[in-house]
């Protein structure tokens, strides 16, 4: 029997009632990253409402996976934002997709954008995304004087 998948995002108010539960996921994810966020500038940005917290969980209430998503306003357009994804995310994706996507279409967006691993990329392709540049990057911080 294939599980039911329920994703929704959760307002900003409601946060704090999930927080323990979808820290775990987020915690993993920032791992993969640079050092932009720390778990405790998520967790403000998401009270806030400047960053926004979605979750799939099962028929059981089970929560399988979670996601942060922003809204960036350029000059010429609006753009969605996955930062941080964990705990299966990609695995319900197909699911979550419509979801986010409809969310930052009612919210002016006109696309979605998500840095990710090459492995996460690859598998993106299957959902009509598409790699459109490559960030490359260079650790300021442990510079040598002549």
């Amino acid at each position: 029997m294939e599980q039911s998948i329920t994703i929704t995002d959760v307002e900003a108010g409601d946060v704090d009632i999930l927080w323990e539960k979808v820290k775990g996921n987020l915690e993993l994810s920032l791992e993969y990253g640079r050092g932009e966020y720390t778990m405790e500038d998520v967790h403000l940005a998401l009270l806030d409402g400047s960053m926004r917290l979605w979750i799939g969980y099962d028929d059981k209430g089970k929560l399988l996976a979670s996601a942060v998503c922003q809204l960036v306003n350029y000059p010429q357009k609006r753009v969605c934002y996955v930062l941080i994804a964990g705990g299966g995310f990609f695995e319900i994706w197909e699911e979550a997709s419509v979801c986010i996507e409809d969310w930052a279409k009612a919210n002016g967006a006109h696309s979605i954008c998500a840095y990710t691993r090459k492995g996460v990329a690859k598998k993106m392709r299957n959902y009509e995304w598409r790699e459109v540049y490559t960030v490359i990057e260079k650790d300021l911080g442990k510079r040598r004087l002549h």
